[in-house]
């Protein structure tokens, strides 16, 4: 019996296909509050976003270094 913990999928699994990050420090209240923000050497394309502390909490779509946000999943 594996209880429902077992039958619980992670939301992030549904983007495995994504590139990951980890905000910064700076980057992380923008993110919490569904901002856009810059990174150098981001490559286009869409992302899982997590925070500095490793909670998942996002999905942004970049484009020339900005990133835009997609999909949101912090309470």
């Amino acid at each position: 019996e594996r209880g429902i913990e077992g039958l619980v999928i992670p939301i992030e699994r549904f983007y495995s296909d994504c590139g990951s990050i980890t905000a910064g420090e700076d980057e992380e209240r923008l993110i919490r509050n569904g901002n856009r923000f810059r990174r150098k050497g981001l490559a286009d394309g869409m992302y899982r976003v997590y925070l500095p502390d490793g909670t998942f909490a996002a999905v942004y779509e970049t484009e020339n270094g900005e990133a835009k946000l997609c999909r949101y999943f912090l309470e």
